[in-house]
């Protein structure tokens, strides 16, 4: 391990899909849990950050390994979730860099995110995926940005530091990253997509 924590953020109210999306199941197992066992392969401690059904979304990490950050502000937009997960993984002992992760992103796995971490390692400070011609999630963070993810506001998320102008960024071109459930047509297609790979 390399001092990384993730923050898996699972905090939304999945108005469109009209059920929380966070316990919706592909390939049988809840999308937060695949973002967990994802980021558990490449992270010390792995962080989620629950709103909406926070009861339900920690019974459903039980044995996970994972740990819980309830965001009593998750309406306020995901800045204020990507705070609360910053704020809990750097309540004891900071890490040195940060890896942030959607919970709904079933594309992702290990192996992604150890490129991510690889650019870490070859003394990269920041990485982001590259889908649907934009930077995104799942992205990482060295230390040094920090204070800038403390001071996000709004509902834009972390892109807007990634898309910084001068920010130096290593890319991970990563297609699939564009699927994401939103809805439930999206959850389909993510189960057709599961079924056809063969794999979890």
């Amino acid at each position: 391990m390399q001092g990384i924590a993730a923050i898996v953020l699972a905090a939304g109210g999945a108005r469109r899909m009209g059920q929380p999306k966070q316990l919706l199941e592909i390939g049988g197992r809840a999308l937060v849990r695949r973002a967990v066992d994802a980021a558990a392969g490449v992270a010390d401690a792995v962080w989620v950050v629950a709103g909406a059904g926070a009861d339900a979304v920690a019974a459903a990490l039980a044995g996970s390994g994972a740990r819980i950050a309830r965001n009593p502000d998750w309406t306020r937009g995901m800045a204020s979730s990507i705070r609360c997960g910053v704020e809990a993984a750097c309540a004891a002992a900071p890490p040195r860099a940060l890896l942030l992760l959607l919970c709904d992103q079933p594309a992702v796995t290990t192996a992604l995110l150890q490129r991510l971490a690889a650019h870490f390692a070859a003394g990269r400070s920041l990485a982001a995926c590259e889908y649907a011609g934009a930077l995104g999630p799942p992205a990482l963070f060295g230390a040094q940005h920090f204070s800038a993810l403390r001071g996000l506001r709004g509902d834009g998320g972390a892109r807007a530091l990634l898309e910084a102008p001068g920010a130096q960024v290593a890319r991970v071109p990563f297609p699939e990253g564009a699927l994401d459930v939103d809805t439930p047509a999206d959850l389909r297609r993510a189960a057709q997509r599961w079924q056809r790979a063969g794999a979890g």
